[in-house]
C-alpha cells in the first residue's frame, strides 16, 4: 500500500506559461491510488484513490518519488506502474466510484497562432470503483452498462485539443475580448457551448487543477500554409460541434 513516504520534493522546473496547461503527465498506479503529476514546469499533481475516486491535491513540494529508477522500486518490492499520459480528460461518477480519463496518446494536427494543435488519437479510464463488491446485484449490472458507454467514450472521434491556445473562438470574436483573458486558466477562455468535456472537469475545478484541465471540442480541423507577397501565412478551418460528453 503507497503511503506518504512515496511523495518526495520534486526538483524546481521553468514554471508554466499563464493560462497554460501541462504537456506531458507522469501517471503511476499504486494498488491503492492513482498518482498524475505535471512532467514539464508544472510541478504539481493530484492523487486518486482507487476505492471510491475521492481526489487529493498534491503540492510542488509533495509529489511522488520521482528520483528513484524503476530498477530500485522493483528491487524495493514497489507494485507501482509508470507510463507518460498526455492529459487529463476529466472524472465521472457512477454507482461504484469514479473514473478518471486521461489522453493516452496523441497526433500533432498542426498549429494555431503559434500554438501546437494535437488530436487525441487513444484514451483509457482508470477505475476507482472498488465499492462495487458491496452493489446489489440490479445495481452491479447498472455499473456493468454504463461501464459499457465509457468503453465507447474512450473511442470518441474528431477530439482536439491544445495545451495553451483556446480553440473555441474565432479570430474576430477573440479580438474583440479584453487581452487579460489570455492570462486565464485555458477553461476559462474557452466557450463552454463547443467543450466536449465540461461536464467531466468539474471536480478538477473545485480542486483548483488548473494546470491540468484541458477544453477539448469535437469536430474537425484543417490547417493550410500558403505564401503571400513574401510572407507565409497559416490559416486554420474548424468545425467545432456543440456536443458534451455525458451531457444529461
Amino acid at each position: 500500500m503507497a503511503t506518504d513516504a512515496d511523495e518526495a520534493p520534486l526538483l524546481a522546473e521553468e514554471p508554466l506559461p499563464p493560462g497554460a496547461c501541462s504537456r506531458e503527465l507522469e501517471l503511476r498506479e499504486f494498488r491503492d491510488r492513482y498518482v498524475i503529476r505535471s512532467l514539464d514546469g508544472g510541478g504539481g499533481g493530484f492523487a486518486v484513490a482507487r476505492s471510491d475516486g475521492s481526489l487529493r491535491t498534491l503540492s510542488p513540494v509533495v509529489v511522488h518519488l520521482c528520483a528513484c529508477s524503476r530498477a530500485e522500486e522493483a528491487a524495493a518490492g514497489s507494485d507501482c506502474k509508470v507510463s507518460k499520459i498526455y492529459g487529463v480528460v476529466g472524472t465521472i461518477k457512477l454507482l461504484a466510484g469514479s473514473y478518471v480519463l486521461v489522453i493516452t496518446s496523441r497526433k500533432d494536427a498542426g498549429s494555431y497562432q503559434g500554438s501546437p494543435v494535437y488530436h487525441a488519437n487513444s484514451m483509457k479510464f482508470l477505475c476507482c470503483n472498488e465499492a462495487i463488491k458491496h452493489l446489489t446485484s440490479q445495481e452491479k449490472r447498472d455499473e456493468e452498462y454504463f461501464m459499457s458507454l465509457l468503453r465507447i467514450a474512450e473511442s470518441t472521434c474528431g477530439l482536439y485539443y491544445s495545451y495553451d491556445r483556446d480553440l473555441t473562438l474565432n479570430l474576430q470574436r477573440a479580438s474583440k475580448l479584453a487581452a487579460g483573458r489570455i492570462h486565464k486558466p485555458l477553461w476559462k477562455q474557452a466557450d463552454p457551448r463547443f467543450i466536449w468535456n465540461k461536464n467531466l472537469f468539474e471536480e478538477l475545478i473545485e480542486a483548483k487543477l488548473d494546470e491540468f484541465i484541458i477544453p477539448m471540442i469535437q469536430g474537425n480541423i484543417q490547417i493550410e500554409k500558403f505564401m503571400t507577397y513574401y510572407f507565409f501565412v497559416s490559416w486554420l478551418l474548424s468545425g467545432a460541434f456543440c456536443i458534451c460528453a455525458f451531457a444529461m
